[in-house]
Order: structure tokens, then sequence, then C-alpha cells
């Protein structure tokens, strides 16, 4: 009996020892657990913020959702309702960015004070941590202050300005550094508990014993190579009984030869097409329109047209004929929400397009370039330096 008892108590000393290596913890349960009761205090109100910001974001992402509805159907309906359906987008729109600037800012009040009492519990740990994973824990500290930094910066240019879509892009990217912030500190808690719960040292047994069957498994693959060249051993000894060294100094030679020859021809012609094209745009179209007809020209991948006229809404055909006599082209663009009024015709060169606009009688008439059937935005990176 004196010898069963201390086994005993040495195998509960073991269990117990077992039990708390394997026990896993909560992040926020303990960071709870080493706060004050001022501080829980201000976490709740944090929460409290957190939680009524991500409402009003779910009240806002709903009125951009149907603002965005009513843009992407707008083409279906008729002329007469068109008008006010864009009215009812932007004020969507605006409702939506109100909403989305209130809910930021409960969202970085939430975010600073969970920041401040992390903080303020993480310096009371730097006494208790021991010195091999301190390094680690202070840059974590370090990167949490530098991202709280960024984000009150965002916020003060935020702040200054009136514009509310400027105001909310600000404020969303200052949210997105204090959630990293928080992150990091969070990573700071992970390395105290932890040590704490020895669960580093069972991860670096576990990591240690799945790296020892890769280093084992690979051996006999090399090993397999090595063994196949010996089987192809009197297959090559017949092909050696045979005297064809003549044949091979014959077959060899030749292709050489040939391949010195044909590959320098390629690369004199492909260097010619090359000096011909660097402004294409100059002088393909007019040699294509003295060998072609009109239609040909037409279907360039460079064309210009001469605008007359742009709208928010669709012109009736006498206001039409009113700004410019001839024949119109409309088409919608949706970069601006315009009906734009161009002349039917389209030139082959700016210098054309120039001279028609000059004397069509639209005295806020432009020239607009195409390429490969897309409007081009700027006119510079077709016509250089030339407006």
């Amino acid at each position: 009996m004196k010898k069963i008892i201390p086994l005993i108590f040495a195998l509960l000393s073991g269990i117990m020892l077992w039990a708390q290596m394997q026990t896993s913890y909560s992040l926020d349960n303990e960071i709870n657990k080493l706060l004050p009761s001022d501080q829980k205090n201000e976490l709740s109100q944090a929460q409290n913020f957190l939680k009524q910001g991500t409402e009003i974001k779910k009240q806002a992402d709903a009125l951009e959702k149907q603002a965005q509805d009513i843009m992407a159907n707008i083409d279906l309906l008729k002329r007469s309702k068109r008008r006010k359906a864009r009215k009812k987008y932007e004020q969507l729109h605006t409702q939506a960015t109100d909403k989305y600037v209130e809910a930021y800012t409960k969202l970085i009040l939430g975010h600073k004070k969970t920041y401040k009492v992390y903080l303020n519990s993480l310096a009371l740990l730097e006494n208790k941590i021991s010195s091999d994973i301190k390094t680690k824990f202070q840059a974590y500290v370090n990167e949490a202050g530098k991202l709280y930094d960024q984000a009150q910066s965002l916020i003060r240019e935020g702040y200054a300005s009136q514009d509310k879509a400027f105001k909310y892009k600000k404020y969303k990217q200052a949210d997105e550094k204090l959630t990293q912030a928080i992150d990091f500190q969070k990573k700071a808690y992970k390395l105290y508990f932890d040590k704490k719960y020895h669960i580093s040292a069972r991860a670096q047994v576990t990591s240690h014993q799945i790296a020892k069957p890769k280093t084992g498994k690979q051996n006999p693959t090399y090993n397999q190579p090595m063994n196949r060249p010996k089987s192809n051993q009197p297959v090559s000894t017949q092909k050696t009984n045979r005297p064809v060294t003549t044949q091979k100094q014959q077959t060899t030679y030749p292709p050489a030869t040939k391949k010195q020859n044909t590959y320098t021809p390629p690369r004199q012609t492909y260097n010619q097409p090359r000096q011909n094209t660097q402004n294409p745009y100059q002088t393909q179209p007019s040699n294509s329109y003295n060998r072609r007809n009109n239609y040909r020209t037409s279907a360039a991948k460079i064309y210009f047209r001469v605008q007359v006229a742009a709208s928010r809404v669709r012109l009736s055909q006498a206001k039409l004929k009113s700004i410019y006599p001839g024949a119109v082209y409309m088409e919608y663009d949706p970069y601006d929400g315009k009906y734009k009024y161009l002349t039917a015709q389209k030139f082959s060169t700016y210098q054309a397009a120039k001279t028609f606009k000059l004397n069509c009688g639209v005295p806020g008439a432009f020239v607009v370039a195409y390429k490969n059937g897309q409007r081009v935005r700027d006119i510079c990176t077709v016509v250089p330096c030339q407006r």
C-alpha cells in the first residue's frame, strides 16, 4: 500500500497537467477577466455603439440598393417617367450617404473605446510577460498604435470637409484602420494566454511530428530512378554495336546550317512593318479613302464626328432641326447620363472634321474621336497635340 499511494498521486498530477495542456480558451472571455469593473462598463458601451452602427449601415445598404435598382431599370421606362426616376435616385442616394456617415461615426466611437480599454490593460501585462515573447508582444502593440494614428488623421480629414461623399469615404477607411489595430492588440493578448496555457509548446510538438514523415517518404523516390538506367543498359549496348558513326555526322550538320539561314530573314522582314506603323491614324485613312469607297472608310478603326448638342432628356425633331438641320446620330453616354447628338457623317481625319465644325453653323460644336467603335474620352490620345 505504501508504494501504491505515491503512484496514484503521480498519475493524478500527470492527468491534471495533461488537462491543462489540452484546454482551449475563449480570448474575449479571458480579456474580460483581466479588465476591472470601470473598463468593463466602457467596453459594454463600445459594443452598444457597434451594434447601433451595424443596424444603421444595414438601412443605408437597403437605400443604396433601391437607388441602384432604379438606375438599372431606367432605360425600360417611358420618356415622361425618366426624369422622376432620376430625381428619386438622387434622393435615395443622398439619404444612403447620410446613413453611411452616421453609421461609421458610431462604429468609429465603438472601436476607439475598445482600443483605449485594450491599451490600458496591455500596459499592465508588460511586467507579467516573459522575455522570450516580450519583443513580439511590443511589436504588436506598436503596430496597433501606428494604425490608430493613421485612423485619427483620416477622421480629421473627413471632419474638416463638408462633402458627405468624401466624409463617408474617409470615415470608412478610418474604421478599417481601427479594426486592424484592434486585431493586432488581440494578437498581443493571444501571446500572453498561449504562454499561460502552454499552447505554443504543444503546437511545436505537433509541427515536429508532421515534418518527420515528409523526409522519410522522399528517400525511396530518389532511389527508384537510380534503378531504371540499369534496366536500360542492355538496350544501349545493342545500339552501340551498330556502326552508325558516319550517318550521325551527316544528319546533324545540315539542320544546323538550315536553322541559321531560316532564322535571319524573318527578323529583317518583322522589323519592316514596325517602322511603317508608328502613326497609323495619320497616313492610313487618307490612302484607304483614295483606294476604297465611302462605306469602307466609315468602318475604319479611328474616325471622327462633330457633336452638335447634348441633353439629359431626349430632344424632339423640331428642336434638333432648329439647332442643326442636317442628319443627326444619337447615342446615350452612361458616363454622365446624357444623350449626345452628333453628325451622321464620319470623317477619316481630324482636319476634315475640324473644317466641318467651323462651317456647320453651331457655335458650341466640337470634334469627337472614335476608336474601334467606342468613344475616346481624351482626343489627345488619338490625335496628339491637337484639340
